[in-house]
């Protein structure tokens, strides 16, 4: 028998049999349940105020920057495991690293825009001695990779094998 309303530490929930209810709270956060009448289970899942999905840990915050992403991302088991940003332009990248806070920057060389990635790089440190978050570049070619290192980068990227070695460092850092 499927609950009409359930009683939840964040509120209560109208549902219906196979939908999804929404129990907003402060500053637009909330939670979202979803009913399974064959397995009698109720599924919650809170959100925070940016729509995120609210975890006991933090996800990993992963802000990339290539115009040629689509075919390298990892599987979705693996993604599962983090909050990954794709843009094609880092035109904004020093706004955008002060607003989303990412633990780490994926910075491709060639990127759509005004800026190529060691420009984007030189910027976002600004005049710093140190880089407000860990960068590591993306490139296909070695000359361009030195570069990127020179400029602050932590570690690079090859593009070729990109999908494989992104898989196997958001497996290491998350456990």
């Amino acid at each position: 028998m499927a609950p009409e309303t359930v009683a939840v530490p964040a509120g209560p929930f109208l549902l219906c049999p196979g939908s999804v209810a929404l129990a907003p709270t402060p500053r637009r956060a909330g939670t979202v349940a979803a009913w399974d009448d064959a397995r009698g289970e109720l599924t919650v899942i809170p959100f925070d105020e940016t729509g995120r999905r609210a975890r006991p840990s933090p996800l990993l915050r992963i802000l990339v920057y290539s115009a040629e992403f689509t075919d390298q991302r990892p599987d979705e088991a693996v993604l599962a495991e983090v909050d990954l940003q794709v843009r094609g332009s880092a035109d904004d990248i020093s706004a955008d690293v002060a607003r989303e806070q990412p633990d780490l920057v994926l910075l491709d060389y060639h990127l759509a825009g005004s800026r190529s990635g060691l420009d984007a790089l030189i910027a976002l440190r600004g005049g710093r001695e140190q880089l407000p978050v860990p960068v590591f570049s993306i490139t296909g070619n070695p000359t361009d990779a030195e570069g990127m290192k020179a400029a602050g980068a932590a570690w690079g990227l090859p593009f070729t094998w990109l999908r494989d070695s992104l898989t196997r460092l958001i497996r290491e850092v998350t456990g």
